[in-house]
């Protein structure tokens, strides 16, 4: 009832340029190189804007490949706070009462501060929108976009993020180890 017809495709030949330059683009993805350069988009922080200096990552504090816009205000994480993948801390607006090419270059210098206080997690792909304080031990749920201050020890979520419940967490005994859970051996 039904005929099949037969697709030609062209040929791909390859020359043998082509054939050196592709082996040897897989063997510098496949070594040492390839997996700097994967270490590297993989678990470090993309800072934008003019204002890198503006950003204080606490030595303590895990980012990996959070995006970090910092171009209207001060972006600070504090120790022991540890992101997801795909976070994004903006920092950075533009003015919408302007138009056109004014709006795209209008940026505010100021204003809009991110804190994560010590201790928070921020899961993976949520966006934290400033001006905004995330407190002490506060979690913030996968993908939620948060948009203004999150209370410590609490657990938000959804778009735009709300309190979900409060935490109930021990407190810190020992200045050394703040979040050992037992001191018995």
């Amino acid at each position: 009832m039904f005929e099949r017809k037969q697709i030609k495709l062209p040929p791909h030949h390859l020359n043998s340029l082509q054939v050196i330059l592709f082996g040897l683009r897989r063997r510098l993805m496949d070594g040492p190189i390839g997996r700097f350069i994967r270490h590297a988009a993989e678990r470090h922080p993309y800072i934008v804007g003019e204002h890198g200096p503006y950003c204080s990552i606490h030595p303590t504090a895990a980012i990996n490949n959070a995006i970090l816009n910092a171009t209207s205000g001060v972006i600070t994480v504090g120790e022991h706070a540890f992101f997801g993948h795909g976070v994004n801390l903006l920092a950075g607006t533009h003015d919408p009462m302007k138009i056109g090419f004014d709006r795209q270059r209008m940026i505010p210098g100021s204003g809009y501060d991110i804190t994560i206080e010590r201790g928070a997690w921020i899961a993976t792909n949520a966006t934290i929108i400033g001006p905004c304080r995330i407190g002490e031990n506060a979690v913030v749920a996968a993908g939620a976009v948060v948009v203004a201050d999150v209370p410590p020890n609490t657990l938000v979520g959804g778009v735009p993020a709300r309190v979900i419940k409060t935490l109930d967490l021990p407190h810190a005994v020992d200045a050394e180890r703040p979040y050992s859970i037992s001191d018995e051996t």
